[in-house]
Parts: C-alpha cells; sequence; structure tokens
C-alpha cells in the first residue's frame, strides 16, 4: 500500500560512456533474476527496447504485481 517514505537502493561507481542505468519496480526484480536482466540488457543498445523486453519478461515469468522500468545510457 501506500507509504510515506520508501527507500531505493543506491550505488556509487565512476560513470563511464555508454553506461546503462535502470531503475525498476519490485514488479520485475521479484520475478527475474539478476543474471536474466543481464542478459536482456546487453541484447540490444535501444534503451526503449531494454525497457519494452523487460517488462514482457517479467509477464512471461508470471509477474502479477505493477511492473515498472527506466532505462537511460550515458552518451
Amino acid at each position: 500500500g501506500p507509504q510515506t517514505f520508501t527507500a531505493g537502493d543506491i550505488a556509487y561507481a565512476q560513470q563511464l560512456p555508454s553506461d546503462l542505468y535502470l531503475m525498476c519496480s519490485d514488479g520485475l526484480t521479484e520475478k527475474l533474476k539478476e543474471s536474466d536482466i543481464v542478459e536482456t540488457i546487453t541484447k540490444s543498445n535501444d534503451v526503449s527496447e531494454i525497457a519494452i523486453d523487460l517488462v514482457q519478461a517479467a509477464i512471461d515469468a508470471g509477474s502479477k504485481d505493477n511492473i515498472s522500468v527506466m532505462a537511460c545510457r550515458l552518451l
């Protein structure tokens, strides 16, 4: 349900050209293993395609939760 505060996972690393940043809801991560997510994001350079493929993979894995995905790549 609604909460007044939500804490996200934060990591700090050196930013490099072509790095991909992925923000997603638990509807994705509760159904897909990290290795499945990595495999999906390495198949394409198109961030829109990556987001669509990840959502579809979570649906195919049986996710009943809402699934939100935002991907961006550094230029």
